[in-house]
């Protein structure tokens, strides 16, 4: 059957939610959200594998709405699930939201101004607006490069995104291939009754934070006099502080990156050894080239360093019957191989669009704001930040995308679309993503385009889409009929 809604938005991972936040609102409109897991979570709901938590502090990842409100600057995925939760609670969100409805195409209909959207059950959804919230990686499948001899192992092998629940790797000989926010999480996890070698063909930069973030003597003070609305606002503030020192961070290893790289490797020199950093600890490239991966508490170092797993630096020659040869020469012997080798990008949760049934590629169009894609009316992408929490990015997406809407409606338009900036006097395409990371360059043709200025620029800078969000001019260089 056909039900119709002036605001579809497809995902119900934390985009989605920040999303249906947004849209109830600050908006009068009509929505409903279409998930395709049986429970909402996204990400956190998708991957089993031991250990998993977020990677950037939660203070930032947190909505800026409703505040990460523990003492813990890191949260595993049930804890993430449980503030999500909290949000869906707390602002009567769980109502808007229809599981287990995959979809499969969404076209833009220009006699009618209407989104047409299908899933895979059979149910067809007609809006006005539609928001993909759906993530940037392919929830289906994860990468996993062709290593020759693969089937001759006799082991097991597992990709991280297809973790067997419950699998115990108790007195096992475990090789983790990758040196990823993945592999940085899942070998402290398991170290501890397996025997884990991590694989890596090259280091990447590991930064030991603080895990526990205690309120101050004074704050809770302030607390227990003040109650529930103090303790808000100090969370709040440390939201605001937290963001301040990962963009601070961030500017100085893009602007010292060779002193940055030098003190870093003297502190880990200081801590684990010349022999072992000169090994396995030194990264090919500058900090922030690729992410930067945080560990709790220097979890990873100390399982290094109390020698609870070890690290190879080595590239592989093939898989053997009993593990993996290596170019070296060397062999390493494996019951299990845990391929933590990356994900495979997708835009819009890899569905179907078009207009009056034309297919639309979403890498031939250009990214407007980082949140429209050109001459595709109507439509917003949740696209976050690959430098910081990707929740501060759509965040300001979805607030600004609440006001355009607004504007729309008041102004007795129909569609709003970015206008093609490709003939442009002074538009020039540039490199969407600047970062080196192996998961982005495989797939970096399939990613829309950029341009050298704004609003066609794709911004890894809080501050600066702050002001151009929330101050920017709301209807530059789109075409309202």
């Amino acid at each position: 059957k056909m039900e119709e809604v002036d605001v579809l938005i497809i995902g119900a991972g934390i985009s989605g939610i920040g999303a249906a936040y947004h849209v109830s609102r600050k908006t009068n409109f009509t929505f409903k959200v279409l998930e395709s897991k049986p429970t909402f979570g996204g990400t956190w709901e998708l991957f089993k594998y031991p250990g998993i938590r977020s990677d950037s502090d939660m203070y930032s990842f947190a909505f800026s709405f409703h505040p990460w409100m523990k003492e813990q600057r890191f949260g595993s995925a049930k804890e993430i699930k449980d503030y999500l939760q909290d949000v869906l609670t707390t602002y009567s969100l769980e109502k808007y939201i229809l599981y287990n409805q995959k979809v499969c195409s969404a076209s833009f209909s220009t006699a009618t101004n209407r989104w047409i959207t299908k899933t895979e059950g059979g149910n067809t959804w007609n809006s006005k607006y539609i928001y993909f919230c759906t993530g940037y990686y392919d929830h289906d499948e994860g990468y996993t490069p062709d290593f020759k001899g693969m089937n001759d192992f006799n082991g097991e092998i597992i990709h991280p995104q297809k973790w067997p629940e419950g699998k115990d790797l108790s007195g096992k000989n475990v090789i983790v291939i990758g040196s990823g926010a993945t592999a940085v999480t899942v070998v402290p996890a398991i170290c501890e009754t397996a025997k884990v070698t991590m694989l890596q063909r090259s280091p990447t930069y590991m930064v030991p934070l603080a895990d526990k973030e205690p309120l101050w003597l004074l704050q809770r003070l302030l607390v227990r006099i003040f109650g529930k609305k103090m303790k808000f606002l100090l969370f709040k503030i440390r939201r605001i502080s937290n963001v301040l020192m990962q963009y601070i961070f961030y500017w100085m290893c893009k602007t010292f990156p060779s002193a940055i790289k030098t003190l870093y490797l003297k502190c880990l020199s200081w801590f684990l050894g010349r022999k072992e950093v000169q090994s396995n600890w030194t990264p090919r490239y500058n900090p922030w080239d690729q992410r930067v991966c945080c560990c709790p508490e220097a979890d990873f170092h100390r399982m290094i360093k109390e020698k609870k797993a070890t690290i190879v630096t080595d590239n592989i020659s093939k898989f053997t019957p009993s593990g993996i040869a290596l170019e070296s020469g060397k062999e390493l012997e494996a019951d299990v191989i845990v391929t933590a080798t990356g994900l495979k990008l997708s835009l819009a949760g890899k569905i179907q669009l078009s207009i009056d049934s034309q297919p639309i590629k979403p890498h031939e169009s250009y990214f407007y704001r980082g949140a429209m894609l050109s001459d595709l009316p109507n439509a917003f992408i949740m696209f976050g930040y690959t430098n910081a929490s990707w929740t501060l990015k759509v965040d300001l997406v979805a607030d600004w995308a609440c006001r355009l809407c607004n504007y729309v409606e008041k102004n007795n338009f129909k569609t709003v679309t970015p206008t093609n900036p490709k003939n442009t006097a002074d538009f020039q395409e540039v490199e969407a993503l600047d970062m080196t990371s192996s998961y982005i360059q495989r797939y970096k043709n399939l990613m829309p385009r950029t341009g050298n200025r704004t609003p066609w620029t794709l911004k890894q800078d809080y501050y600066f889409d702050s002001l151009q969000f929330s101050y920017g001019d709301l209807t530059r260089e789109l075409k309202f009929e």
